[in-house]
């Protein structure tokens, strides 16, 4: 748990734990995701997933690779979607992006 509260604070969120095992990730006062710990998952094996929407995508980008954290480039997926991956140490991934509207291209 200690490690992913500071990787998620080197990413510029703020987290609020409760004991030892949970903790609220926020950003700007709004809720991101929560950390929990769950004793029997081995992290070499098990990795959890999430997404995370916003419109502000390129800037979430520039701010995760200025704090050196592994992040994928960002990129126009097939199923729509202006994204990224942000890698956690135990290998677990943060997905970050945004609707392409049909026709925009986001990169210009």
């Amino acid at each position: 748990m200690d490690t992913a509260v500071r990787f998620c604070e080197a990413a510029g969120l703020d987290v609020h734990r409760y004991g030892d095992g949970f903790a609220f990730v926020q950003l700007d006062e709004q809720s991101i995701f929560d950390l929990d710990l769950i004793p029997q998952m081995d992290p070499a094996t098990n990795h959890a997933g999430c997404y995370v929407v916003t419109d502000d995508v390129d800037s979430w980008h520039a701010r995760l690779v200025a704090a050196g954290l592994n992040v994928t480039s960002v990129e126009d997926r097939p199923w729509g979607m202006h994204e990224f991956t942000l890698t956690d140490p135990s290998g677990n991934n943060i997905r970050v992006g945004r609707n392409v509207i049909h026709g925009e291209n986001v990169n210009s």
